[in-house]
């Protein structure tokens, strides 16, 4: 009776010392696993993926590139500022490996013009397009086209030829069509991104573009 009450308890404790271990194994992989995560910052894009023109529009940063973000963006938009030096950090981070191409989605009264005025601007040099954009952000609150005038005679352009591209609307079909292509894919407002095809919306912190970037970058290795 002594032996077979020995063997039950020996048994039992196997038991449980078994148990306990698997337990604890799961859950030293459950807390490995989600720490791998957490390190990596991996953040999955999902939802229907977009094809959009970007023919004719104005882009920095990689010309074969892992990572192609676009941005449907407004000159008079709060977000879209806040948005700006963030992206701009970026694409100096990776130059090598990120694309940003530019798409106006005008929401308020004056960012026709705005919107007019950059790519006018953009007409006489690539780089030109990029620093009136800067300074149209920088500036923000402009809104008559003696603003826009002078934002533009400070970047160095040639006056009568931007004055003479302003006036004329000489771009406004191409801004119209960016605004059909955000309205086909179902925007309604700005700041917003197609990164790699995905849809993402809103003004994105710095940290969390970090980690999507460098995620997809080691996945196109």
């Amino acid at each position: 009776m002594g032996k077979k009450l020995f063997k039950f308890i020996l048994l039992f404790l196997l038991f449980l010392i078994l148990a306990f271990a698997i337990a604890f194994g799961l859950y030293t992989f459950k807390i490995y696993r989600e720490t791998r995560a957490e390190l990596s910052g991996k953040i999955r894009l999902s939802g229907e993926k977009h094809t959009v023109d970007i023919a004719g529009n104005y882009w920095l940063g990689a010309p074969d590139p892992k990572v192609t973000i676009i941005e449907f963006g407004d000159f008079a938009c709060p977000n879209c500022k806040n948005s700006f030096p963030v992206i701009r950090e970026l694409i100096t981070t990776y130059k090598n490996d990120v694309k940003l191409v530019y798409k106006d989605y005008p929401q308020f009264e004056e960012s026709l013009d705005l919107a007019e005025g950059a790519r006018c601007a953009g007409e006489q040099g690539r780089m030109l397009f990029w620093l009136m954009h800067d300074k149209l952000f920088l500036n923000q609150g402009v809104n008559t086209a003696e603003g826009i005038f002078e934002a533009a005679k400070q970047i160095g352009v040639d006056e009568s030829r931007f004055k003479k591209c302003f006036e004329e609307n000489k771009y406004r079909e191409d801004i119209k069509k960016d605004v059909l292509d955000a309205q086909a894919i179902g925007l309604s407002g700005t700041p917003a991104w197609i990164i790699n095809g995905y849809m993402v919306k809103g003004d994105i912190p710095l940290d969390i573009w970090d980690k999507l970037i460098k995620q997809l970058i080691n996945d196109s290795i």
